[in-house]
């Protein structure tokens, strides 16, 4: 088993460092989970690198959203 987290960092990034760490953070505090994208990349139905693009647009889709919420606040 790689460390996905470490692996594939670049990949998720969102482009804020502070979340990245936050993510990062909370991500590696579910073992759970990790043990299911394992099981899923094993069993062939998942592949890390797409998965770990996927997470990177998650991210930074809400940073994006959080960003426009406070400019829209700032706006007002």
């Amino acid at each position: 088993m790689r460390d996905f987290l470490y692996e594939y960092a670049h990949e998720m990034s969102s482009g804020d460092a502070g979340v990245d760490q936050l993510n990062i953070a909370r991500l590696g505090m579910q073992p759970e989970y990790w043990a299911l994208v394992d099981y899923l990349v094993e069993k062939g139905v998942l592949n890390e690198e797409e998965f770990a693009g996927f997470l990177g647009r998650h991210f930074k889709a809400q940073v994006e959203a959080a960003a426009r919420v406070a400019r829209e606040q700032g706006s007002e």
